[in-house]
């Protein structure tokens, strides 16, 4: 009998195994496909690696998979956020592949700044150029019963009717890349606070956050009964995009007791 036992084994197949014919299931995929949306540009990448959209937008990941995408904008251009199978506006999200999934990313365009000062002589008014906080700051200077340095309109930074313990204004714009660079204003100072005392009003000229100019002790003595001309040296800041921004403040957090009036902004190469 132990002549059929090898015979019998090749007919069912299996004697001395477990029955494995050698085929594995395979594992499902499922296909991520990311499409930009919007004016701007930019790069949406996926960890693990696979999209770099760019160019490669689609990629197949395993059921199950948790994929991080990471959106970059490119220059002149910001991220607003996810739509499709994803939501939110942070540069990254992570999709759990379970189907078929559809990722937008829309990226927008950043309008260039305007190279040099816009209504810099604030003849165009208080609606042009300038953000103004609590209010319009710049006025016609018969309003306020002076004279303006040249023209009509002048800035003034100071007390109010409000009883306002700041006032402030900026402007975003891009400066001229020549050195040496300087920003060339006229500047009225009155003030009502008495030199030898602990408080003041503090008036400033601010690049990026930065002083560049700053007067923390505003008082009487420092009164110029008049408009005086002057310069500042912005040539550090040659050639790249910054913000301008005028500020006065008390600085005891009572209500201002000095205003400040500037008038006929120009950038120039000479002071």
């Amino acid at each position: 009998m132990r002549l059929f036992i090898p015979l019998l084994c090749i007919v069912l197949a299996g004697c001395g195994g477990d029955g494995d014919s050698g085929s594995k299931p395979q594992t499902t995929q499922h296909t991520l496909l990311v499409t930009k949306l919007g004016v701007g540009s930019g790069r949406v990448t996926s960890s693990p690696a696979g999209i770099d959209c760019g160019s490669d937008c689609s990629a197949a990941f395993a059921n199950g998979d948790s994929v991080s995408l990471t959106a970059a904008a490119a220059e002149n251009s910001n991220f607003v956020g996810w739509g499709g199978d994803a939501s939110g506006t942070d540069d990254a999200v992570t999709i759990v592949m379970t189907e078929d999934k559809t990722v937008s990313a829309a990226f927008d365009e950043v309008p260039p700044a305007q190279v040099g000062l816009v209504n810099g002589d604030f003849e165009q008014g208080p609606g042009v150029g300038w953000t103004q906080e609590p209010s319009a700051l710049i006025l016609l200077a018969s309003s306020f019963g002076i004279s303006a340095y040249s023209g009509q309109y002048v800035a003034i930074f100071g007390p109010s009717d409000d009883n306002r313990h700041s006032a402030s204004m900026e402007q975003v714009l891009t400066l001229p890349g020549t050195t040496p660079l300087y920003l060339k204003l006229a500047v009225w100072i009155y003030s009502e606070e008495i030199c030898d005392i602990p408080w003041y009003d503090d008036f400033g000229f601010y690049v990026n956050g930065v002083a560049v100019e700053r007067n923390d002790r505003l008082c009487n003595t420092h009164n110029t009964d008049g408009w005086t001309r002057g310069s500042i040296s912005i040539s550090q800041y040659a050639g790249q995009r910054v913000t301008f921004r005028f500020e006065i403040f008390s600085n005891a957090g009572d209500p201002l007791a000095s205003w400040v009036g500037i008038d006929a902004l120009e950038i120039s190469t000479t002071p």
